[in-house]
């Protein structure tokens, strides 16, 4: 199921929930941040196994202050046959971060053997009806692999299954991250800067990830540890960020960091704030 936000606000710590319609703002199953700066965005999830019904919530700067609701979605719980409902997977071997053009496998296991059953490879977030790759699964058949070569653009892309010539999605693969080449960068504006100054740092080759994120740092600094930061933004590849720098003195500089996490990607050159 995918929601799509527009006319966000573009806070960095804006957030979008999944939650019952009965639940209170703070419960929720999953969530996302929006992305800093990001006013449309689009995330796909998949929904609860429990029948009921649910509904995609937007919160703003990281607290529950309810700013828009989606209509209600409702699900049911599945007709009788086959058995096993629930039980169709696709399934990535690691890594699933690859090169433009690399060639991955997908395995389906519980299909339902239906003579027009089908796989697609889709961006994340696309609609059900678009699709870059696609095969049938064949009849009867219920364990398939596919190998496709992944598309040169970097960004984020799965593997969905649908049953009978329909775009009704009964699975989805995990993400596969085609990384971009070459590396992303981070430049500064200057290098020599007097306590409490501007300094601009720009990102170029970014991943383009909801949750990838920059941070200021002392360069003596483990990862974890960091002076200020903000969000990239979904979709994002190139950025501009301009902060005061501290007023110690002392060198610093920008680091990029991949979906939420402590994964550097890349560092930019030093500044050092002197008197």
């Amino acid at each position: 199921m995918t929601v799509q936000l527009s006319g966000g606000y573009g806070g960095s710590q804006d957030w979008l929930a999944l939650a019952a319609t009965t639940a209170a703002n703070t419960s929720y199953l999953q969530w996302t941040y929006v992305g800093a700066n990001v006013t449309t965005r689009t995330w796909t999830v998949n929904m609860p196994t429990t029948s009921g019904t649910y509904e995609f919530r937007l919160f703003l700067n990281n607290g529950y202050t309810l700013a828009a609701k989606s209509p209600t979605v409702t699900v049911t719980s599945g007709g009788g046959g086959g058995g096993g409902g629930g039980s169709t997977q696709l399934t990535v071997p690691p890594p699933t971060t690859v090169a433009p053009g690399a060639s991955v496998t997908v395995t389906l296991t519980g299909g339902l053997g239906g003579s027009t059953d089908w796989l697609a490879l889709a961006a994340v977030g696309a609609a059900d009806t678009s699709k870059l790759q696609w095969t049938y699964v064949g009849a009867g058949v219920t364990t398939r692999n596919w190998t496709v070569t992944m598309p040169t653009t970097p960004g984020f892309y799965e593997f969905r299954f649908y049953p009978n010539n329909g775009y009704t999605r009964t699975a989805t693969s995990p993400t596969v991250t085609v990384q971009s080449s070459p590396l992303p960068t981070l430049s500064v504006n200057a290098t020599t800067v007097a306590p409490g100054a501007s300094v601009t740092v720009t990102l170029a080759g970014g991943y383009g990830g909801s949750q990838d994120w920059l941070a200021l740092a002392s360069t003596s600094a483990v990862n974890t540890t960091y002076l200020q930061w903000t969000y990239v933004g979904a979709g994002m590849t190139t950025r501009s960020w301009t902060v005061t720098m501290p007023t110690a003195t002392g060198t610093y500089e920008f680091r990029l960091f991949l979906n939420n996490g402590y994964t550097r990607a890349a560092v930019s050159p030093t500044v050092t704030v002197s008197p």
